[in-house]
């Protein structure tokens, strides 16, 4: 492996530095995410998840059945985000809201529940959550590419401003993100321990850690499926691989199987919209009542399609068809992805951007430059993969790979509008390429120096 390769199999892992690493680069993020978090502009969006913190008194104190669930608020805006506010909320001894603040909103979304001290303190899971997601964006890479990629990878995320703009807001985007990071970080050392044959251990970790996990990344919005959908593809990926046992084969897609399984129970319990049986309701509107009497996958599949009815609609909208925010067609998906994924929405963006220019070079003149770094990562990973794969080790580097084509392919397809949340999945990606080839390219530099050394002084 190069200077700077892969970190080694867990039993030969010197673990004080590792931790270190870690601890440093959240705390780097912590930093990053939480000072000033009083004067960080408040979100529209994010006053929605606060009318909705009631959620969280109904999840923990089991009031399961509860006619809410089946409301529009319940099926609207998804769960986990609105429990960690809801905690925050309760900790924080503040009125708890209520479905009538739920109501409100959506009757004018320009609403608020409190005072700014009430949603400030309400972000400080959003950060917290997006220090781990830096730590395990970190891990990712010291697997894949090597320690000092790793820590730059978490760094480079950590500065990200799109990433640093979610993680200090109180809503559901960097809730997800870092539980990918986390069930994804889980997998890749269970699927390197599964294709190194250590099967124990890594079974485990793959299907109760990466399921739970996973599981908890889609409690946080529909879009965390991505955590699921690159175990998928990561078991694709060892079945592919040549020279590999087929029994290696078989356990890391049975692990991947038994996943699937844990994170949909997962998102079961977490979810009661799912489950709630609250008898009947006089003066139940019609959806609501369709809601009911539905079974659990019908319920499942209405979430999804209310997910997917809401971004139509988005796309529909003549105010944001007319401040160009609508993505109706492959090409002008793929473009924006290009250029505001890797430009304003890269780590050589801006604070602020204006997202109601779609294409401006004063704020994407970074994609010139991290387009290419990121690039040139996706050629690093596929050359490491394949030293990793002849080498007899696990080709973590392909996974890392795999793993950035599933979000970049997902993003590039689906994003309905030009709006910076949809292009958050694309840059942790993007982050741990980019580290690993510039961390590589530091360690062969500094051997050609080293070499041209030896040789002067040999002279």
């Amino acid at each position: 492996m190069p200077a700077d390769g892969p970190d080694p199999p867990s039993e030969h892992r010197p673990r004080r530095p590792a931790l270190a690493r870690s601890a440093a680069v959240g705390l780097l993020a912590l930093l990053v995410f939480g000072v000033g978090l009083d004067a960080e502009p408040p979100f529209a969006d994010e006053w929605a998840y606060v009318s909705q913190a009631y959620f969280g008194p109904l999840w923990w104190e089991g009031r399961w059945d509860d006619p809410a669930w089946l409301e529009y608020g319940g099926i609207d805006l998804p769960p986990l985000p609105k429990y960690l506010i809801g905690g925050m909320i309760a900790l924080g001894g503040y009125p708890m809201s209520d479905r009538l603040d739920a109501l409100s909103w959506y009757k004018d979304t320009s609403s608020t529940f409190g005072s700014p001290g009430l949603l400030s303190w309400c972000r400080w899971p959003m950060v917290v959550l997006g220090a781990i997601g830096c730590v395990a964006a970190s891990a990712i890479g010291a697997m894949a590419f090597g320690p000092r990629a790793g820590a730059l990878a978490g760094m480079v995320l950590a500065i990200n401003p799109l990433y640093r703009l979610h993680a200090r807001r109180a809503m559901s985007d960097v809730p997800t993100e870092a539980f990918t990071l986390l069930a994804l970080g889980v997998g890749l050392w269970a699927w390197r321990e599964l294709i190194g044959g250590r099967p124990g251990r890594g079974a485990a970790a793959m299907a109760l850690g990466g399921g739970v996990l996973a599981g908890m990344a889609a409690l946080s919005k529909l879009s965390g499926g991505l955590a699921m959908m690159t175990l998928a593809a990561w078991a694709a990926l060892a079945a592919v691989l040549p020279g590999v046992p087929a029994s290696r084969k078989a356990a890391v897609a049975g692990a991947v199987v038994v996943a699937g399984l844990i994170a949909y129970g997962t998102f079961i319990v977490g979810n009661p919209t799912l489950t709630a049986r609250p008898g009947p309701v006089r003066g139940a509107p019609k959806d609501y009542v369709a809601m009911a009497e539905t079974g659990l996958i019908g319920r499942t599949l209405a979430v999804l399609e209310h997910r997917a009815a809401v971004s139509k609609a988005g796309q529909q909208t003549p105010l944001f068809q007319q401040q160009g925010y609508a993505l109706t067609d492959l090409p002008s998906k793929l473009a924006v992805v290009a250029v505001q994924g890797f430009g304003r929405f890269g780590p050589l963006g801006p604070r602020h951007s204006d997202s109601l220019v779609r294409y401006d070079w004063r704020q994407d003149w970074g994609a010139a430059i991290w387009g290419p770094l990121v690039l040139l990562g996706v050629g690093w990973a596929a050359w490491l993969g394949l030293r990793q794969h002849r080498l007899g080790a696990p080709p973590t580097a392909w996974a890392v790979l795999v793993q950035f084509a599933v979000a970049a392919a997902t993003v590039s397809v689906f994003i309905p509008l030009a709006w910076d949340r949809y292009l958050l999945p694309i840059q942790s990606g993007s982050a741990i390429l980019a580290s690993g080839f510039v961390a590589g390219a530091v360690a062969a530099a500094s051997r050609f120096v080293r070499g041209r050394r030896r040789e002067a002084d040999g002279a």
